[in-house]
C-alpha cells in the first residue's frame, strides 16, 4: 500500500511519537509511506535543544520521506489546505490516515476533492465543544475514525456515526519492557541527597490540561507529610515560569526539581516512587503506559483512557480533587502496597499493550478500508 500519515506537528510528544513509530513499523512492512506534518520545523515545545528534531531524525534514519507545511494559526488554514491538497496529489496515496484534531480538519478539507479513502485519529477527549463539532465534520467524510481509548469513543459517539469508530489504544515496544531494570540516570546523583532518596515524578508538557500548575501551588501539601521524598518534573511548555514561580515560593523548592524535557523519561520513572499525573483530560497517557511497563504506580485522575490501562477498580485512580489526589499519594509513600501494585501494572502493559499488537490492528484496518473503497466503487 502507499499511505499518507498526517499530523498537526512533529515536535517529541506522545502522539507525535506514535505516529512515527507507526510509520517507520508500516515502512518495514514493505508499504510506501510519507509522513506529512501542517506546522514548522520541530521546536517550539525545546526551543534550541538539540532533541527538537528527535522524530524527524528517527523518520529519515528509517527512509520514511517527510515534509513540514509550516502552517502558524487560522490564517495558514486556506494556504495549508491548498498545500495538503497538493502533495496527497503528488504522493497519490491508497488511504490517508491523520492524527489529532488540526490534522483531521485539515486533511478532510484538502481530501474534498481528491476522495482518497480517509481514517481519521482521535487521540484526546475534547474539551472544547466547538472543536468537537468541527472533528465531526470531518468524521462525516472519514471511511474510519481511530479512538485510542473507550473514553474518547464514547466523546465522538455524541457527534460521529457508531459504525465509524474503532478503538486501537497505544502500546509499548517490546524492548521497553527491560527498562525496568536500567542503571539509574546519572543526573540523579547531582539532584538527590544520596541513591536512596525517594522521589515522586511528573512526565509530561508544562500545560494547563496536565494540571500540573495547581498540583505545584499545593506542593507544601504534597511534600510536607513525606519529608523524605522529593519532586522531580521532567517537561516543558507555557507554564513553566508560572511552576517555577511557585516552586520557588515553596517551602520545599529544594526538594522539587523542574529539569526541562528529557528525550527518554523511562530510566527516571524506573527509580521513581510513583508517577503523578493530574491531567483533567487526556486519550490515553502514553507515560501512565510508560510506568506500567518499567513496573511503577501511578496516581492518576479519573481521565480518558486510563480504567482501560490500569483496570476499571485500580486504586491508582482517584475520583475527586486534588486534596484527594495528594492524599492517594501520601497513602502510596507509606504502604508496602506500592511495589505490588507496580508489579502488576508491568504484567498488564506486556499483556495488553505491546506495540507491535496495535500496529497489526492498524495494518489490518487499512486493508479492510482500501477493500471496501474498492467494493463500493466496483
Amino acid at each position: 500500500m502507499r499511505i499518507a500519515l498526517t499530523i498537526t506537528e512533529l515536535d517529541p510528544g506522545g502522539a507525535e511519537k506514535c505516529l512515527v513509530q507507526l510509520a517507520i513499523y508500516l515502512a518495514g512492512r514493505g508499504h510506501e509511506v510519507e509522513v506529512i506534518a501542517l506546522g514548522p520545523t520541530p521546536n517550539s515545545s525545546l526551543g534550541s535543544s538539540p532533541n527538537r528534531t528527535l522524530l524527524t531524525d528517527q523518520l529519515t534514519q528509517a527512509g520514511v520521506p517527510w515534509k513540514l507545511g509550516n502552517a502558524a494559526g487560522l490564517l495558514s488554514l486556506p494556504r495549508v489546505v491548498r498545500w495538503l491538497r497538493t502533495e496527497l496529489q503528488r504522493i497519490q496515496p491508497d488511504i490517508v490516515h491523520s492524527m489529532l484534531f488540526h490534522a483531521n480538519v485539515v486533511t478532510a478539507l484538502a481530501n474534498r476533492k481528491l476522495a482518497i479513502p480517509h481514517i481519521g485519529g482521535a487521540r484526546v477527549g475534547q474539551p472544547s465543544r466547538l472543536r468537537r463539532s468541527a472533528e465531526a465534520w470531518a468524521a462525516g467524510r472519514m471511511h474510519k475514525m481511530v479512538c485510542v481509548s473507550q473514553g474518547v469513543a464514547t466523546q465522538c459517539a455524541g457527534s460521529i456515526a457508531q459504525d465509524k469508530l474503532v478503538i486501537i489504544p497505544n502500546g509499548i515496544p517490546a524492548a521497553e519492557f527491560s527498562l525496568s531494570v536500567c542503571d539509574r540516570p546519572a543526573e540523579l546523583r547531582q539532584i538527590l541527597p544520596n541513591d536512596q532518596t525517594p522521589y515522586f515524578i511528573f512526565v509530561g508538557r508544562l500545560s494547563k490540561q496536565k494540571g500540573i500548575l495547581p498540583l505545584m501551588k499545593k506542593v507544601d501539601l504534597l511534600l510536607d507529610e513525606v519529608p523524605d521524598h522529593h519532586m522531580i518534573l521532567l517537561g516543558d511548555g507555557p507554564l513553566r515560569s508560572e511552576i517555577q514561580e511557585s516552586i520557588n515560593e515553596s517551602r520545599n523548592a529544594t526538594r522539587v526539581h523542574l529539569l526541562g524535557w528529557r528525550p527518554q523519561a523511562s530510566p527516571w520513572i524506573a527509580h521513581s516512587r510513583a508517577l503523578l499525573l493530574p491531567s483533567r483530560y487526556e486519550g490515553m497517557p502514553n507515560v501512565v503506559l510508560e510506568a506500567m511497563s518499567v513496573g511503577r504506580p501511578v496516581v492518576v485522575f479519573a481521565v480518558e483512557g486510563v480504567a482501560e490501562l490500569l483496570g476499571e477498580q485500580s486504586e491508582q485512580i482517584v475520583h475527586g480533587d486534588l486534596e484527594q489526589f495528594i492524599g492517594r499519594v501520601h497513602q502510596f509513600a507509606n504502604s508496602d502496597k506500592i511495589a505490588s501494585l507496580g508489579v502488576e501494572n508491568r504484567k498488564r502493559a506486556e499483556a495488553l499493550f505491546r506495540l507491535e499488537d496495535q500496529h497489526a490492528k492498524y495494518e489490518q484496518l487499512y486493508l479492510d478500508c482500501l477493500r471496501s473503497s474498492k467494493t463500493a466503487k466496483g
